[in-house]
C-alpha cells in the first residue's frame, strides 16, 4: 500500500530566498484542479494542501536537521529544492536535501526549482545544485524546472505536473481549457449582471427571512454556491450550520469535504461521523460512502461485514456507486464468499445506470469468462461504454482487445494505439506500457526502441511493474540503450518486489547464467520457484531443469517431470522436449517410447530444432530396432512428420530408406526427391548421395 504522508511537500530554501518560496507555497495551496481532471482521475486530491515551509530556525545545537525537521520531512510526499547560488551554498538547505536522499532514499521524489543560476556551473559562484544534489548519478539526478527558461506559470504547473504524476501535455491542456471557460464565465456575468442584480435584491430579502427563520435549506444552498465557487472555508461554515439543523445532504457534503482534505484538513473519522448522521437519515451517497470507509478501514476499524451493509441499504434505493462496489465486494471475497456471478450482477444493475467504472468491470468479467460466459463481444462493448465517459481503464482494456485480437474483435493495431494513447494522455501507467511494448515490436508503428524506452520509462516512474520488467528487458539484451546489467537487475528486482512473474524469471535467468552478477543456483532456483507458483511456464521448465540435473539442489528426476508437466501443458515448447526425454531414457518415470514420441511431436510442430533431432532418433531406433522391436513402418511415419517439418536428418533418412528399399520399395526417384531437400539444407551425406545416384543414372 502506498504510504499516506501529512504535508504534500516540504519546501527547501536559503532565507535569501524566502519571498520565492512563500509565493510557491501560497500558489500550491491555493491551486485547485480543473475539474476535467478530477473527473479523469477522481483519486487524486482537488487541491494540494498543506505544504510545509519552515519559518524558523530548526537545526540543531551541533549544526545537524533537528528531529522535528527530520520528522516533517519524514511527513513530506515531497521536496521541492529552490535551487539558487544561494541554496546551494546553505548546508541547512544541503542536509535536507541529503536525508530525503540517503535516509528516506526517495531521490525520485526531488523536484528541484531553478530561480537563479546554474546546475553544474563550471564557474562555483553560479552553482544552484547542492552538494547533496551533485551527489547523485545523473541517471538519477532529477531534471530541474528552470524558472527563467519556462516562465512563472509553465514552471508552477510542471512541479503541479510532477507532484501529481500527470503527463505535462495533458495537463497543461486542461488546465488551458479551464481558463478558457473561466474567461467565458466572466464575460457572460459581465453580460448578464443587470438583471442579476435586480432578482439578487428579490432573493436576498427571501434568503435573509429563511436565515433569520435558521433555515437549513438556505443554508445548505449558501455552502454549495461557495462550494461551486471554490470558496471551502465559506462554504464549510453554511454547510455546519445546515448539518447542524438536520440537513442530510449538507452532512454528507461536509463530511465529503474532510473525506477528501477539500478546504479542511483531512480527518476520516469526522467524515464517517458525518457520513453517519446523513446516512441514518437515508442518504444513499452517504450510505455508500460510510460503506467505503468501513471497506478501506478509514477513520474507523476496517470491518466488510458493516460495508457490505450500508452499500446493501444504499443499493436498495439503486445507487449505482454502491452497486458497483456490493460487486466489487463478491469479486474479491471481502466479507462474502468470492461469488463471480453476484459480482456480475451487481456489476450489470450499476452499468445499465451508466456507471463507467461498473461498465469496465463487467467488460472485465466478460473478457475472462468470470460468472458469466466469456464473450469477448460483450467485454468490448462494455469496455466501449465505459472508454467513450473517458476512463482511462476502459480505454487501456479495450486498446488490449483490438492489440491481441479476440473472437468478435479483429486485431488492430492503428485502434490499439489510439486507444492507448487516450489512457496515456490521462497518466495511465499500463497504457504507457502497452504503448511502449508496441514500439519495441513494431505493432502498428515503426519500431523504435527509443520511444518504447520513454513510455516504458513513464510507467516506470508510477511503479508499474510490466514496465519495470520491459525496460529491465531493454537494458539487459542493449536494445535502445547500451547494454546494462546492472540496470537490469535493478529494474527486473523492483518488478519481482511486486511479484511480478515474468520479472521473477528474468531475474533467476540472470542468476542462473551470472549475467551482472555472480552465479547463484539457490539465488536462480529461488526466483524460478516463486514465479512458477504464478503459472509462469518458462519458470516451471527452468525449475525443472534444476531439478533435473541437480543444480545447487539435489537431484530429483520424479520433481523435474512434475514441473516439466505443468509448462508443457501450458504449450511451452523447451518443457515438451524436455518431458519426451525423460521418457525416452525413463528418468523419473517408467521408460515408454510412445510418450517420448508425443511429446516430442509437440514440440516439433513449435519448430523445436532439438525436439526434432530426438524424435528423429526415435525414428532411428526403430528403423534398426535399436531398444525398440524393429518395425520399418513406425519408423518411415516418424521420419516423415519429422521431414514435413523440415528436418534435414529426416528427409536424407527417408532417402536412404527408398535408396535401399528399407520397409518400402526401392524407389531411386523418391530416394532422390528426399535426398535433394536434405541436401537443399546443406545436409552433406545427401549431397554425397545425390551424387553418386545421378552419376550411376548418367553412365
Amino acid at each position: 500500500m502506498e504510504q499516506e504522508f501529512k504535508y504534500y511537500a516540504f519546501i527547501s530554501y536559503s532565507h535569501k530566498d524566502q519571498k520565492i518560496a512563500k509565493q510557491l507555497q501560497k500558489r500550491l495551496e491555493r491551486y485547485h484542479l480543473p475539474a476535467t481532471i478530477i473527473d479523469d482521475h477522481p483519486d487524486l486530491p482537488k487541491k494540494l494542501s498543506p505544504i510545509f515551509v519552515d519559518e524558523s530556525d530548526l537545526v540543531a545545537i551541533d549544526g545537524s536537521l533537528s528531529d522535528s525537521l527530520k520528522g516533517f520531512l519524514s511527513e513530506s510526499n515531497y521536496l521541492i529544492v529552490i535551487c539558487s547560488p544561494n541554496s546551494a551554498k546553505s548546508p541547512y538547505c544541503n542536509d535536507e536535501v541529503d536525508y530525503f536522499i540517503n535516509t528516506l532514499h526517495r531521490a525520485d521524489h526531488i523536484i528541484p526549482l531553478i530561480v537563479g543560476g546554474l546546475p553544474h556551473a563550471q564557474d562555483p559562484s553560479l552553482e544552484c545544485f547542492t552538494p547533496a544534489l551533485l551527489s547523485l548519478p545523473r541517471e538519477l539526478e532529477p531534471l530541474g524546472i528552470d524558472l527563467k527558461t519556462f516562465g512563472k506559470r509553465d514552471s508552477f504547473l510542471r512541479v503541479m505536473a510532477t507532484m501529481l504524476r500527470l503527463n505535462l501535455d495533458y495537463f497543461k491542456s486542461r488546465e488551458d481549457e479551464a481558463r478558457k471557460r473561466r474567461l467565458m464565465i466572466f464575460g457572460a456575468m459581465a453580460a448578464v449582471l443587470a438583471v442579476i442584480f435586480g432578482v439578487l435584491i428579490w432573493y436576498s430579502v427571501e434568503t435573509f427571512i429563511l436565515m433569520r427563520s435558521g433555515s437549513s435549506i438556505s443554508q445548505f444552498y449558501f455552502g454549495r454556491m461557495y462550494e461551486r465557487m471554490k470558496n471551502y472555508d465559506k462554504a464549510k461554515e453554511w454547510y455546519e450550520k445546515a448539518a447542524a439543523n438536520g440537513d442530510a445532504t449538507a452532512q454528507f457534503n461536509l463530511g465529503y469535504m474532510y473525506d477528501k482534505g477539500l478546504g479542511v484538513e483531512q480527518d476520516y473519522a469526522k467524515a464517517v461521523e458525518l457520513y453517519e448522521k446523513a446516512a441514518t437519515q437515508g442518504d444513499a451517497d452517504a450510505q455508500n460512502n460510510l460503506g467505503m470507509m468501513y471497506a478501506h478501514g478509514q477513520g474507523i476499524e476496517q470491518d466488510y461485514a458493516k460495508a457490505i451493509e450500508w452499500y446493501g441499504k444504499a443499493v436498495a434505493q439503486g445507487n449505482a456507486s454502491a452497486q458497483n462496489n456490493l460487486g466489487y465486494m463478491y469479486d474479491k471475497g471481502l466479507g462474502v464468499k468470492q461469488d463471480y456471478a453476484k459480482a456480475s450482477e451487481w456489476y450489470e444493475k450499476a452499468a445499465a445506470q451508466g456507471l463507467a467504472s461498473a461498465q469496465n468491470n463487467l467488460g472485465y468479467m466478460y473478457d475472462k469468462g468470470l460468472g458469466v460466459k466469456q464473450d469477448y463481444a460483450k467485454a468490448s462493448e462494455w469496455y466501449e461504454k465505459a472508454a467513450a465517459q473517458g476512463l482511462a481503464s476502459a480505454q487501456n482494456n479495450l486498446g488490449m482487445m483490438y492489440h491481441n485480437g479476440r473472437q468478435g474483435v479483429k486485431k488492430d493495431y492503428a485502434k490499439a494505439i489510439e486507444l492507448y494513447e487516450k489512457a496515456t494522455a490521462q497518466g495511465h501507467a499500463t497504457a504507457q506500457n502497452n504503448l511502449g511494448y508496441m514500439y519495441q515490436h513494431g505493432q502498428g508503428v515503426e519500431q523504435d526502441y527509443a520511444k518504447a524506452i520513454e513510455w516504458y520509462e513513464k510507467a516506470v516512474a508510477q511503479g508499474n511493474a510490466a514496465a519495470q520488467n520491459n525496460l529491465g528487458c531493454m537494458y539487459e539484451h542493449g536494445r535502445g540503450v547500451k547494454q546494462d546489467y546492472a540496470k537490469a537487475r535493478e529494474l527486473y528486482e523492483k518488478a519481482t518486489a511486486q511479484g511480478h512473474a515474468t520479472a521473477q524469471f528474468n531475474l533467476g535467468v540472470m542468476y542462473y547464467n551470472g549475467q551482472g552478477v555472480k552465479q547463484d543456483y539457490a539465488k536462480a532456483r529461488e526466483l524460478y520457484e516463486k514465479a512458477a507458483a504464478q503459472g509462469d511456464a518458462d519458470a516451471q521448465n527452468n525449475l525443472g531443469w534444476i531439478y533435473n540435473k541437480g543444480l545447487g539442489v539435489e537431484q530429483d528426476y520424479a520433481k523435474a517431470v512434475k514441473l516439466y508437466e505443468k509448462a508443457a501443458a501450458q504449450g511451452q515448447a523447451n518443457a515438451q522436449n524436455n518431458l519426451g526425454n525423460m521418457y525416452e531414457y525413463g528418468k523419473g518415470v517408467k521408460k515408454d517410447y510412445a510418450k517420448a514420441i508425443e511429446w516430442y511431436e509437440k514440440a516439433a510442430a513449435q519448430g523445436h530444432a532439438k525436439a526434432q533431432d530426438n524424435f528423429v532418433d526415435i525414428a532411428f531406433m526403430y528403423v534398426w530396432g535399436w531398444g525398440v522391436e524393429q518395425d520399418y513402418v513406425k519408423g518411415r511415419e516418424l521420419y516423415e512428420k519429422a521431414a514435413a517439418q523440415g528436418n534435414a536428418k529426416a528427409q536424407n533418412a527417408l532417402g536412404f530408406m527408398y535408396d535401399n528399399g528399407l520397409g518400402v520399395e526401392q524407389d531411386y526417384a523418391k530416394a532422390i526427391e528426399w535426398y535433394e531437400k536434405a541436401a537443399a539444407q546443406g545436409f552433406s551425406d545427401a549431397q554425397k548421395r545425390l551424387d553418386e545416384l545421378k552419376n550411376s543414372q548418367a553412365k
